[in-house]
């Protein structure tokens, strides 16, 4: 009989490899991976661009271009795209970000070449039809209206903006003003920046046979693709500020606070010790900001440091919102925790446990196909070799209490940007 008094044995989590795609490349040099693992007859197919908000003269131009393909083509209005999707049981969505634009879809295998027919006659005949634009516009006034009104929302872009300059694609905001100028026609020319016969990659996931691999294959091998990968930036001044900045509100009850900088990228040699002292900060439920201004000052009901990792940039940003009276408390809290950790090592227990919670997330961060694809999908965006998380849990249990205390001290001892809104 199980003795349930006895907890049951505890491991420690192991190096293991991460299954590798097969990779081929088109006659129009569009390259292929898939990614075979799961066990359902279900798809992700990601298309990814190489052209994002950096170059956009209006980066809100990015996100509208992206938005309205599913608005319209010579053949299919809107809504005989939605009941198209929705046909096949299927979900289908185009974006543009900062750095890249996509097309993502999932289907079951039986409907692929359906879905396929559907994504190649979005990204080559699109109208962006008048009547679809002014209701996307129109939407987005009225969300950029209520966020503004909230501290949290003004806080965090006050904060990029200060750290990246209000120019740059990192700091901007998108505000009404810059809504209002879009048109079609404008639409039209960055259609044909970032997406009409540009080059672009194939990541596909699932539980796949050969049939699905050469029907993808032979769908996109005949698209006109440009051959060159066209870099993926224009130069941007980056103007950064670090003094302190408190906007009032007067009807405000609560103070947003955000406090950070720019750190380290992801191919600088102590990146993982960066992953490891950001979550002793603020980076799990149980970290010492968490600790101290939720379960121990009871000030907000929750904090966290988070790391923002993006192509040109990494930047760490804390965020809490607490009641107007207590800011100035919550403040001196928060630099408490960072002061105490560029001046005193973390404790071995401490340490063992964050490791043992970071691994334990990466593992679980694993449990699908189309997770393990956007593991695939961060190591081509950032010219990673396919071994990389490979060694993940490798790095992170080689930093040492030492390496953690010497990075803090590099990194927070000075510089830290302030931000208040409330």
């Amino acid at each position: 009989m199980l003795d349930r008094s006895v907890p049951p044995p505890i491991y420690s989590i192991q190096n293991f490899s991460l299954k590798k795609p097969i990779t081929q490349v088109l006659k129009n040099q569009i390259p292929l991976h898939f990614v075979n693992v799961g066990v359902q007859p279900v798809l992700s197919v990601q298309l990814i661009f190489s052209q994002g908000a950096y170059l956009a003269d209006n980066p809100t131009v990015n996100h509208f271009t992206a938005k309205m393909l599913l608005e319209g083509t010579e053949k299919k209005t809107a809504s005989q795209i939605t009941n198209e999707i929705d046909k096949y049981g299927a979900a289908l969505d185009i974006g543009a970000g900062i750095e890249e634009a996509y097309a993502d879809f999932h289907c079951l295998n039986k409907y692929l070449h359906h879905l396929l027919d559907l994504v190649i006659e979005l990204l080559s005949y699109p109208t962006f039809p008048e009547h679809e634009l002014e209701k996307l516009k129109s939407i987005a006034i009225q969300n950029i209206r209520i966020n503004n009104e909230r501290t949290s929302f003004i806080a965090s872009n006050k904060f990029r903006a200060n750290l990246f300059g209000e120019d740059h694609p990192y700091g901007y905001t998108t505000t009404e003003e810059a809504v209002n100028q879009l048109d079609t026609e404008i639409l039209r020319q960055h259609f044909h920046k970032i997406f009409y016969q540009k080059p672009f990659r194939v990541i596909v996931a699932g539980a796949f046979a050969e049939k699905e691999m050469k029907l993808i294959g032979d769908y996109l091998e005949h698209l006109p693709t440009e051959h060159e990968w066209t870099k993926n930036e224009k130069e941007y001044l980056k103007v950064s500020k670090t003094e302190a900045v408190y906007i009032e509100k007067p009807n405000a009850v609560q103070t947003s606070i955000r406090i950070g900088k720019e750190i380290l990228k992801r191919q600088e040699k102590d990146f993982t010790v960066q992953l490891v002292l950001n979550t002793i900060l603020g980076g799990y439920f149980g970290s010492r900001l968490m600790s101290n201004i939720r379960e121990d000052k009871g000030l907000s009901y929750g904090i966290s440091s988070q790391l923002s990792i993006l192509k040109n940039a990494t930047y760490m940003m804390i965020g809490t919102d607490v009641k107007k009276e207590q800011r100035q408390v919550a403040l001196n809290e928060i630099y408490k925790e960072i002061q105490k950790l560029t001046q005193e090592p973390v404790s071995q227990k401490e340490l063992d446990l964050v490791k043992n919670y970071m691994k334990g997330t990466f593992v679980n961060s694993l449990n699908t196909p189309f997770a393990i694809a956007d593991k695939f999908k961060t190591i081509y965006s950032f010219g990673l070799s396919e071994d990389y998380y490979d060694y993940h849990i490798q790095r992170i249990d080689a930093v040492t209490a030492e390496q953690v205390l010497a990075l803090a001290e590099r990194l927070y001892k000075n510089d830290l940007l302030e931000v208040m809104v409330g």
